[in-house]
Formats: structure tokens, sequence, C-alpha cells
């Protein structure tokens, strides 16, 4: 089964999306969730950025402000770094004497290998990754290059601004999430075709950017679901697993929080929030009164 570079892309959405020389003030995809027992101000988050992707729309802080806690899908922090070693080791990265050569082809291998110099990274560093979180690696990785990091991703921005002095609480944990990596598909049809397409990348970064940027949610989810799914069906399952499910468990974590809470400030990633079966979609067909929050 062969996937189009929207495929991994896309996934940048969920832990590493990239984002460059925003506007003066970035207006993202945020939304008002208005419930009986309160509001869930939501944000559309990207992963990795740069100082010019500050500072963000005045109606945004001002909604960070008036919440009394920030729900977040997840907070690395609330596990050491032993443990999220440990987690990886029985995760994300074969055991001792596995490795990736041994389930890709040889002409992958060196187009893997290749990608990765162009990066400055030797094979051996990487060589214990299963392949779908090679992939997400090797984006992040790209991303670096390029200038942008995670720690001016808008997650981690809010996190920063809330340690000590607001709740932060999270809707995964750091083992799910390397589990729902791990449990990526090892295809080497897969592999390689990101390989070969990952210089197009950047193009289609550009055009989340945008649509990201100008808090247009119909055109991020053609770019980053729709499309993709279109193209390919086959995907169909995939996308249940990195998507949907997980919308519908963020969705009920949004309605806990501001039934516990009164006020929260929520930030996932934007592939979460928009189109047919986002959380925004999910949230008004409960009944819950959803506003564009710009």
């Amino acid at each position: 089964m062969r996937y189009s570079k929207r495929f991994v892309t896309g996934l940048l959405l969920l832990c590493c999306s990239i984002t460059s020389h925003l506007s003066a003030q970035t207006q993202g995809i945020f939304w008002q969730a208005d419930y009986k027992e309160g509001t869930a101000y939501l944000l559309g988050s990207v992963h990795f950025g740069n100082a010019n992707f500050y500072p963000l729309a005045d109606h945004i802080m001002q909604g960070f402000a008036d919440s009394k806690v920030l729900l977040v899908e997840m907070d690395d922090q609330k596990v050491s770094p032993q443990e999220q070693v440990a987690i990886m080791q029985s995760t994300v990265l074969y055991p001792p004497g596995d490795g990736i050569e041994r389930h890709l082809s040889a002409a992958t291998r060196k187009l893997l290998k290749h990608r990765l110099e162009e990066l400055g990274i030797p094979l051996a560093s990487v060589q214990q990754f299963r392949p779908g979180f090679l992939m997400i690696t090797m984006a992040a990785m790209q991303a670096i290059s390029l200038g942008y990091t995670p720690e001016l991703g808008v997650d981690l921005h809010f996190i920063q601004k809330a340690r000590g002095n607001k709740p932060i609480e999270q809707i995964e944990s750091f083992r799910q999430q390397m589990e729902l990596l791990a449990n990526l598909p090892e295809d080497d049809a897969m592999i390689r075709d990101n390989l070969e397409q990952l210089d197009e990348n950047e193009e289609l970064w550009r055009k989340m950017e945008q649509a990201w940027r100008q808090g247009d949610d119909d055109r991020l989810y053609q770019l980053a679901i729709a499309e993709p799914l279109a193209e390919y069906p086959e995907l169909q399952p995939l996308y249940e697993a990195l998507f949907f499910k997980r919308n519908q468990n963020m969705a009920n974590a949004v309605g806990q929080c501001v039934k516990t809470h009164g006020v929260c400030f929520v930030v996932v990633g934007a592939g979460h929030i928009v189109g047919e079966r986002g959380i925004v979609d999910i949230l008004r067909k409960e009944g819950v009164k959803m506003s564009p929050g710009h």
C-alpha cells in the first residue's frame, strides 16, 4: 500500500507541525464552547515554531487569562526523563538485536541513509526507531534544520505560561502517545514514498500554515485530512485511530474539564479540531454552543 506525502505531513499536526513567518498577530484555529456549566476555549496547536509565531491574537490570550485550568494533549513533564526512556524502549524502539535495517528493503535503506545525511544525522543513531516514529522524527529534524523548535510551539508556549500559575491537566499520557506512534504501519513503500517526497513537504507546510494563520478551519481540514482520505481511502482505519477515535476522547475531556473547573483553556493539535468528526463538530452535535473565537 502506497501513501501520499500528505500522510506524514498531516500527522505533523499531531506531534510536530511546522509554521513560519507569521503576521504581527496570529489568529489560529480558535473556538469558544459554551456549556451550561461554563466555557472552554479551544486552540488548535502547531508544535514547532519560531519567534515570528508570536504574539498570538489578543482574544486568544484573554481566553487563557480568563481560564482556571490549562488542558493539553500531553504534558511530558508529568513523566520523568528516566520513565520516558523506559517507555520509548518498550514502544517506539525495536528491542536490542533488532533494527530498521531488518524491516526495510535495500533500496529504501539507501534512500533513508541519504536523507539522514542531508540532515547531518548518522543512520546508526536512529536504526532502532520503528518506521512510523522514524518518519515523524525525520520531519521534526527537517523542521529544526529550517530554524523551527518545539520550544516555540503553541502547546509548550502555554504550558510554560501556566506552570506555577494555574493547573495543567492532560488528555493523554506520554505512554499513550508513544504506543500510538509505535503502532503506525511498518510499510516499506510508505517509507520510501515519503523519503522521496521529503523535499515537497515545505510547500504543503506553507499551505497549512496559511490556513492556520487565517483561522481557515475548512482549508486546514481539506489539506490535512479530507484530501488525503479522498486520494487514498485505504487510509481510513489509520485515520480512525490517529484522529477520529481520539477526537471523541478529547471532546469528552473538554466537557469534563468544564464541569470540574468552569472555565478551561484547551490546546490540542489543530487536526483534531477541524472538519467532520473533529472536536468542534462533535461538541456541536452534542448540543454545545460553538462560536468562532475571532
